[in-house]
């Protein structure tokens, strides 16, 4: 896929393929009427419509989505995790790296309520999603700067979850490090190639 930001960092554009272009039609209207009735108590990506892009005459129409950008700036760890640890990381990177399940090593510490808070979240994210088929998503956690908390912070509080004006979920750790949290990726439908694709991952890891 390919990505642009915007000059500002706020928005991102990503292509599409076709079936992901179908997959946006088929869910849109309960997406929408889905975070409108969650609003804030909802991870998924931000969505704000989709378009075709034709960069000259000649060439082939590109499916792009528009969606708020979950992770502005330079944060200084980001973890994509699907849940698994087949082929998902477990190697030495580069600060600017996105890291994977086996490459977060370390703890990240939520008071109860805000613990209570992220698990709901994920509950009913991830039950919608089910819903309509989709699979293969990830939820995307990055530790940001402490200046952060002074450009994108709204009364965040030890033990909360919030969303800033950016759109952004927010939330701090146990040491007050203020970390964004988003389910991204979310319109790959579960079927048969994907159905095989999990067949030969968990046999083809298994030990005798």
């Amino acid at each position: 896929a390919f990505m642009w930001r915007s000059a500002d960092e706020r928005f991102v554009l990503k292509s599409l393929t076709a079936q992901e272009v179908a997959t946006f039609r088929r869910i849109a209207a309960d997406y929408a009427d889905y975070l409108e009735t969650a609003g804030d108590r909802s991870l998924l990506v931000r969505f704000l419509g989709l378009y075709r892009v034709r960069w000259s005459a000649a060439a082939p129409p590109l499916s792009m989505v528009l969606m708020l950008n979950l992770v502005p700036g330079t944060p200084e760890a980001r973890f994509d995790l699907k849940g698994s640890w087949i082929h998902r990381g477990g190697q030495p990177g580069s600060r600017d790296s996105l890291g994977l399940d086996l490459d977060l090593t370390t703890s990240v510490g939520l008071h109860p309520v805000g613990q209570r808070r992220l698990l709901s979240c994920l509950a009913r994210d991830t039950a919608f999603l089910a819903d309509h088929n989709l699979m293969d998503y990830s939820l995307l956690l990055a530790r940001l700067p402490d200046s952060s908390r002074h450009t994108t912070h709204v009364n965040l509080t030890q033990g909360t979850i919030r969303t800033s004006p950016t759109g952004i979920h927010l939330l701090l750790d146990t040491s007050n490090a203020p970390w964004s949290a988003a389910i991204l990726d979310i319109l790959q439908p579960y079927n048969l190639a994907k159905k095989l694709e999990r067949v030969a991952k968990t046999y083809g890891n298994c030990a005798d």
